[in-house]
């Protein structure tokens, strides 16, 4: 199976909320857990559980591996406002 192939079958696999979108930019920025929290008034432990769905959601082996996957299937070319 050729990469796009693949590509295109992982990205149709999952539909993101648009609080994981937030997060997912915050954590591609570099942002820490806490500061991600902190900006978006929620608790740690909320952001924790949004990392975890993404990584499975992406089929990611690690959170650099989620930023290069985001990247790859167009999800960081979104903007995204916090409100």
């Amino acid at each position: 199976m050729s990469s796009i192939m693949h590509i295109a079958k992982v990205s149709k696999d999952f539909r993101l909320t648009s609080r994981e979108i937030e997060v997912l930019h915050l954590i591609c920025k570099g942002n820490t857990l806490n500061t991600i929290a902190g900006e978006l008034f929620l608790s740690p432990y909320t952001i924790v559980s949004h990392k975890q769905n993404l990584i499975k959601k992406f089929k990611a082996k690690n959170i650099v591996h989620l930023g290069v996957l985001a990247e790859r299937y167009g999800y960081l070319e979104q903007e995204v406002t916090l409100d």
